[in-house]
């Protein structure tokens, strides 16, 4: 037969029971702050690296950090397997890329227009206009990417015509350098 425990003892198991769903409470605060802290610092970790990244390529170099730090959640990040296309020739291009890491080789069919490495950036005609691609990228190896595309970059420029003008200004002076570099390269027969 059992007993009914007493008024006594319930009161005393039920302060007991309190006590410690208190302390499992706390500790689960706790726990989950610190988790929420690691996380938010790994997060601005990234995010300066990537803030870093983008600040090293000559597009975004003049660009405030605040603001390009606001605009970082724009950029996509893509792991790129070795030999695989980014973009292929003819294709709509409507994104451009900066490399994280890894290398990429700009080629039409077997001729090879460029290597590019961590911090070189591809595809940004793009964000001029919306038109077929001139050229086919692929990865040499592993590869990450951060992509951006043209709608996102136009709706910081609408927002920031100042930045705008800039980067437009650093496109510019890019192909030009480029297209002056193809003119003074000699004729290969």
């Amino acid at each position: 037969m059992r007993t009914m425990p007493s008024d006594h003892q319930y009161r005393t198991h039920s302060k007991t029971y309190k006590i410690k769903m208190r302390l499992y409470y706390l500790m689960m605060y706790i726990l989950l702050h610190w988790k929420l802290k690691r996380t938010m610092m790994m997060h601005e970790s990234n995010q300066q690296l990537i803030l870093d990244q983008l600040k090293s390529t000559d597009i975004f170099r003049d660009v405030p950090d605040d603001i390009l730090s606001h605009h970082i959640a724009s950029f996509q990040l893509h792991t790129i397997n070795a030999g695989a296309p980014i973009l292929t020739k003819g294709d709509h291009g409507d994104s451009m890329f900066v490399i994280l890491d890894g290398e990429v080789k700009v080629h039409e069919h077997d001729f090879v227009l460029a290597h590019l490495q961590r911090g070189h950036y591809f595809g940004e005609m793009a964000l001029l206009e919306e038109m077929p691609r001139t050229a086919t990228a692929t990865a040499v190896e592993e590869t990450k990417v951060f992509m951006l595309f043209k709608i996102k970059l136009d709706s910081l420029l609408f927002t920031r015509p100042k930045i705008g003008v800039n980067i437009a200004a650093q496109l510019a002076k890019i192909l030009s350098a480029r297209l002056r570099s193809l003119l003074e390269k000699p004729s290969e027969n």
